[in-house]
Order: structure tokens, then sequence, then C-alpha cells
């Protein structure tokens, strides 16, 4: 606030410590250079009120202390509550600087985002006020307005509305803001994206959807889109721009196995989901024609030694979402046993029995597009074959493998067949 030239600087605080206690202002933050109006993006609720520095200054020689005291306290408390979404804040300094850029500065000083410049001339017999109100956020003049009663002006006069022109401007001139950024969402086109202000929004065709969102904030976006499944992505926006790339994968149908039973012999299975991830029904094949030895003084690989093959079928779940790293699968089902030569049901031991799966199921690769489908697994099925005859089912199919008295690790003969321990199902998992 400036006065004449020859007012005491004591008396001019004097005067602005009194306006503070009329004034009973409060503080917010200074907007950052991505604030935008709370209308223009549509989420009100994240929105702030607007923060504007009074400046004050007085014709060098025109009007007295007392005066000045009368037209500053005067203009302040009428603007003050002219907008519920302006905040009015009184300058530090007494003096106005002559520059945009000085007016700027002060204004950031007290984390003020627009300023109403006031200037008055010819003292209250004839008195000239002349406001500027100006919005650093758009960097726009608002309202530029003169008030020239041609009269003589008192106090009386003063408390009438003499300044409802400025209250005006400020009332019509500002509304809330939001500190706000861009982002990036990539997808499938046709997604829907929940979880962020002013939607819902859905991906275009281009497979891009840009916005202007509050910050700093973390937002968790949830994306639905018909054949893949749904995702929920935590979303941190600050001052830079973020590309949020989805990672939406197909709700598979279908998956093949290729595996290898206790890393000897290898099989592959086909798996059908009645419910997409989840629900499964199974079947598949391992074979014993072509097998790896791990029994001392006999070849490590067999072509042909083995005559029998093992038909299985099952149904189970998957524990987990289909994005996820490790997910669980159980299931229960039965087996057959058939001999190739000559082709037929293995009739000698066991026809076959039943099974237990409990197993893990690996996906390092969803963020690759050509790889995600791919899982690695592993398997442990303990399995009961169902014969009459334990003991001799045992000495037939095991003859390398036994102890001296007959038994077999981790094989045991229990009353109806023999219950096998050992077999673990390892290898990799094609999903489409």
């Amino acid at each position: 606030m400036v006065v004449s030239a020859n007012l005491r600087a004591g008396a001019a605080r004097t005067i602005l410590s009194v306006a503070v206690l009329i004034a009973s202002l409060t503080a917010l933050c200074v907007p950052s250079a991505g604030a935008q109006t709370a209308d223009a993006l549509g989420i009100e609720s994240f929105a702030r009120p607007r923060r504007l520095i009074y400046l004050f200054e007085v014709e060098p020689g025109s009007m007295s202390t007392f005066d000045a005291f009368l037209l500053y306290n005067s203009i302040l408390t009428t603007v003050a509550g002219s907008n519920d979404a302006v905040v009015v804040v009184e300058s530090p300094d007494l003096e106005v600087p002559r520059t945009q850029e000085g007016r700027e500065e002060l204004a950031r000083r007290v984390d003020a985002d627009s300023w109403l410049n006031v200037y008055v001339a010819g003292g209250l017999v004839d008195l000239t006020v002349r406001g500027e109100l100006y919005d650093m956020v758009l960097q726009r003049v608002v309202s530029e307005q003169t008030v020239r009663p041609g009269f003589p002006v008192t106090q009386r006069t003063l408390t009438r509305g003499f300044w409802q022109p400025f209250s005006d401007a400020i009332g019509a001139g500002f509304e809330p803001i939001v500190d706000a950024g861009d982002v990036v969402i990539v997808g499938r086109p046709g997604t829907a994206l929940s979880g962020l202000p002013g939607g819902p929004y859905r991906i275009g065709s281009g497979g891009r959807l840009e916005l202007v969102l509050p910050t700093p904030a973390t937002y968790a976006v949830s994306a639905v889109a018909p054949g893949f499944v749904p995702v929920t992505r935590a979303l941190y926006l600050s001052d830079e721009a973020v590309v949020l790339d989805l990672v939406q994968l197909p709700v598979y149908r279908f998956a093949i196995d290729l595996h290898a039973s206790s890393f000897q012999f290898p099989g592959a299975q086909v798996r059908y989901h009645l419910v997409p991830g989840r629900w499964f029904v199974r079947g598949g094949v391992t074979t014993q024609l072509l097998g790896v030895n791990f029994v001392p003084n006999q070849p490590l690989v067999s072509i042909g030694r083995s005559k029998l093959s093992v038909l299985s079928f099952d149904g189970g779940t998957v524990i987990g979402g289909v994005d996820q790293f490790l997910r669980y699968v159980v299931a229960a089902g039965g087996f057959v046993r058939f001999r190739h030569d000559p082709l037929g049901l293995e009739s000698d031991s066991s026809y076959g029995g039943l099974h237990l799966s409990a197993g893990i199921e690996i996906a390092p690769w969803t963020t690759e597009p050509v790889l995600r489908s791919l899982r690695l697994f592993a398997d442990y099925r303990p399995t009961l074959a169902l014969t009459d005859d334990p003991t001799g089912f045992l000495e037939r199919s095991f003859p390398w493998n036994a102890f001296p008295g007959g038994s077999v690790p981790g094989l045991f003969a229990v009353a109806g067949g023999v219950l096998d321990l050992r077999d673990l199902y390892a290898g990799i998992r094609i999903l489409f």
C-alpha cells in the first residue's frame, strides 16, 4: 500500500494491522502450472478456493492517513466476502511493484494466484478509484473498474455498496481451481475405465485415452473389456505426465500342458475351462515308451522298453487371477493304464485308479505380448492304483527299483491298491 509521500511508515503499518483484524483471512496453496478451473475438469470435489492478493495505492498528497485508512478497509471488507471461492489476502509490503512480473512475484510470496490492484486519487472530495483484477492462472485481466462518484464521499456512503463493481467482478470472474496433470491410458479399444474423477471413461478405437486429472493423487484404475480379464492398476499422478499401459490378458478357455512325469516320462494334457480362468476339466496322456532311467546299471534313456501309457482325466479349479504371477491349481480325477503290445487295457497289474493333484502355475512373462500366454507349472499328483494284488503289482511293475525285500521307495501297498506318493508333473503350459 502506498499513501502520500509524507506519511510515516509507522502510521501506514498501523492501518495494515487494523485491516488484518477486520479481514480475518485464511491461507491455501499456490496453484501449479497445470492448474485448471473445476468446471473445465468436471471434478468439483477436488477443487480448492482461489487466493487473491489485495494491493492498495494512494496518489501522493491526495488525502490524509485517516482517509486512506477508511478507503483501504472499506474496499477490503466489501471484496472479502464477494465470492466463496476466493480468499482475499493482504499484501505484506507497503509498496506495490510497478511491473506485472513484480506483482506476480509478490503474489507468490503469499501463495496467491491473482490480484486486485486498487489506485486511489483525488481525495474524498473528488474521489477516483481504479481497480484491476488479474488472474495469474489464466494470465489475463479479469476486469478493470473505475469508481468516480462526482460528489464528496463520506463514511456513510462507503458503507452502502460503494465498491459493488469490484465485488461483482470478483464474484463473477473466479471459480475454484484444481491442480491437474496429463494422463494417457493405453488399452484395448472399448475398455471401460472406472475409479477416476469425472468418469466413467471408455478407451476409443485408437487404443488411447488422454485425460487431465487432479494432482498429486493416487488412483485405483479398474479396466473392464469384453473377452479380457478385468485389470486394476494403481496410478500415482504428480507434476509430470504419466502413460499407463494396461496389460489386458484374454479370458483363456483352453490350455495345453507339455510335461514330464517325475522328470522321466513325457506327456501332454488339454484343459478346458467351464468358467473362464477358474473351474476346468482336463484329460491327457503320459507314456513310458520313451523315458529317462535314474536306476544304477540301467541305460539312461529308455526307448520302447516299457509298453505302458496312462490316460488321465480330472476336474478342478485355479486359485488366483490370470494376471497374477503365482496361481494355485487343485484337481481330482482318475486314470486308465493301457499297453501298446498288444494294444489294450493293462489287466495284469491294474486297470487304473484315482489321483489328486495340487500344484502351482507361474507367469513370468505377463507383460510380454508374445510370451504372456505361457506358464510354467508343477503339479504334485499322488495316485492310488486299484488292484486286488498290491504285492504282485509292485513286483511286476518295478523290477529294477525294488529293494531286496520287495518294497519300492515312495510306493505303499494298501487295501485294494497301491499308493504312489512319488509323482510330480512339471512342464510348460500354453493358454489360449
